[in-house]
């Protein structure tokens, strides 16, 4: 009998480390940003959009949405860092 609790607890614990698992890697990250032109992101100080030519984001959105061999163009300007950024 309670051999029968602690393999019923083991499976419920398998279980549910696996949906977790599974939400994490379904859900984990920031979202992503759905782009006409992947590749290409716009930065300038400031900025609020979501990062195509026609309304930059701020370079820290560009830097965490961009991935490898993508390009950012940052527009000139002051760019404040954040607390413990530097």
């Amino acid at each position: 009998m309670a051999l029968d609790n602690r393999l019923r607890l083991l499976v419920s614990l398998a279980v549910g480390a696996l949906v977790f698992v599974g939400l994490v890697l379904l859900l984990g990250g920031a979202p992503q940003i759905a782009r006409a032109d992947a590749g290409h992101w716009f930065a300038m100080p400031g900025g609020t959009g979501d990062c195509p030519q026609s309304a930059p984001c701020h370079v820290q959105t560009a830097l965490g949405a961009a991935t490898h061999g993508n390009t950012i163009f940052i527009a000139g300007g002051t760019y404040p860092a954040a607390v413990g950024q530097c």
